[in-house]
Formats: C-alpha cells, structure tokens, sequence
C-alpha cells in the first residue's frame, strides 16, 4: 500500500491547457515528521538539494516528451508487457486504478496483448469489471511482468486485467490499447485488495512516490486536419524534471485517497482570479473537486 499521506499540485502554465477529460498534477509523499502547510499556503521552491534528489537515481531525459495523445481522447505512453516483451501504447489516467489491456481481437486495436505468448504470466482466476463516466469492459485477473522504455529502467510484476470484452471504451484511431489507472488502490476493481501498478513499482523498485505529469507540452505541426493532429507530453516517474516549467510549484494535501480528492478555494493564473463556481471546477475529470466558499 502506498503512503498514507501525500501532497497534490495543479501545474498549469501558458502553452499547456489539457484536452477535455485531462489534467495536470504531481502525486508526492508528505516527508515523515512533517507538518503540512495551512490550506492554500504556497510552498517555497525546493532547495537545489531538493530538487536534485530524484536525478541521483537516474536521468529524467529519456521520459521527456514520452506522452502522445489527440485532442479529446487522452493521452498514452508506450509500455512492454510479459516475456518476451510485447509493446503497447496505454492511455494514462489519474482517475481510475486498475491497469488493464486489450486482450482480445477488436475492430479498433491494431495489437493486443497475448497471454498464451508470454512465459511469465500468471493467472490469478478472478474476473474484474470496469465501469466509467463512458464505456466499461471486462475480463480477468493475472500478473505479469511490465516495463516502460521512455521511462525508469526498471521492471516490475504487476497485475494486470486482460480485457476479453467491451463497450464504448476503446476509440477508433486513438492508437491506445490499454489503461493505466494512477489513482489510489480504494477505487480499485473488484474491491482494494487490487494493488495499482505506480503502488508496485513504487514497493519493488524503491522508486520515489512521486509522478508529474506535463500535458499538451510539445505540438507536432503535422499537415493533418484536427481530427488527426497529434500532441505530446511528459510523464515524469520518481520525481519532477524542472526544465518543463518555470516559477514555483503549489502544493495541497490529498484530502481522500481515492481519486486526487483536494479542496480548492479559488484558482489564480498570473494573479489573476478565475473566479470559477463549483460547477466549473467539477467539469475536470478523473479528479473530485471540492470548492470551500
């Protein structure tokens, strides 16, 4: 299980807006011994020491710019899944936690993962089904060994659901497979005994409890029509890579672990009020919001 208390930032800065359904946020570990900040306090910028502690365990260069995405559909990050390692594009989420892949043929997946292939699968003989705000899918249980190549050199057992059947989840053109939930085990299916995959890789590799991410950073100018363009992004594991932004950061603790539950009073960008009413704020998906008049 995952630290019990960890501290949650809004990233936003000119140039990068989210599509609809995204947002931009930094999952952090509240350091033993610590008290957080009052509510809304904004943190000094971390010390250079700080700051550089993430880089000792290695570059973050290789994750720069490993996020693809289009507008309205999300966006994804390459990862191999079992032995050999069969490649995968899977879209992340903050606002589920189960990760899972297509396993079956479908007419919008171009590959799928194949367990019969795969000599380190592990069948756990459990059935799993996702609902979401829209579309479901199901399937069953395993474990298997994962890795990310545009990220930390690690690999990792996970468990995995192998999608054998859906409605309405997969996207036709979206060029994604899978789903990454990166939010707490509490909304895990079928129940939290589920352990996430950012959980397991956190526990097996003793990576830092810390994942940024940085959406709509870098634009293709691809002569392709809207529908078609492509845009990308980073997600940064075991710490932050502090060329993607400039100023400093805002923190607020978590206030439930489940989705990334925090309470916002107002939003300022470049000290401007939004002055943004509750309904607003709820729009942003995979994260509850909770406005504090």
């Amino acid at each position: 299980m995952a630290s019990a208390l960890r501290w949650f930032l809004l990233w936003v800065g000119s140039g990068m807006l989210p599509a609809q359904g995204t947002h931009l946020g930094i999952r952090l570990p509240l350091r033993s011994g610590l008290a957080g900040p009052p509510l809304g306090l904004r943190l000094p910028r971390e010390t250079d020491e700080e700051s550089e502690e993430p880089n000792r365990r290695g570059s973050f260069v290789e994750m720069v710019d490993n996020l693809r995405g289009k507008s309205g559909q999300g966006y994804y990050v390459e990862m191999t899944v079992g032995s050999p390692p069969q490649t995968l594009n899977i879209l992340v989420d903050t606002g589920s936690s189960n990760f899972a892949v297509g396993a079956a043929p479908h007419p919008f997946l171009h590959r799928y993962y194949q367990r019969q292939l795969s000599s380190t699968y592990r069948d756990l003989r459990k059935g799993v089904y996702v609902p979401y705000t829209q579309g479901k899918w199901e399937g069953e249980l395993g474990t298997d060994l994962v890795s990310i190549p545009h990220g930390p050199n690690v690999t990792v057992r996970a468990n995995i659901a192998a999608i054998t059947e859906s409605d309405k989840f997969f996207i036709n053109g979206s060029n994604w497979e899978g789903i990454l939930g990166l939010a707490y085990a509490e909304i895990a299916r079928p129940d939290d005994s589920l352990e996430p995959f950012f959980d397991s890789l956190v526990k097996q590799t003793h990576i830092p409890n810390v994942f940024s991410l940085q959406l709509c950073g870098a634009g293709f100018p691809l002569n392709q029509t809207e529908a078609l363009a492509s845009v990308g992004g980073s997600m940064i594991i075991g710490g932050i890579d502090h060329s993607l932004y400039t100023g400093s950061l805002w923190y607020t603790p978590i206030r439930r672990e489940w989705y990334y539950e925090v309470i916002i009073v107002r939003v300022e960008i470049n000290g401007q009020d939004l002055k943004m009413d509750c309904k607003e704020v709820i729009k942003w998906k995979g994260i509850q919001v909770r406005v504090k008049g």
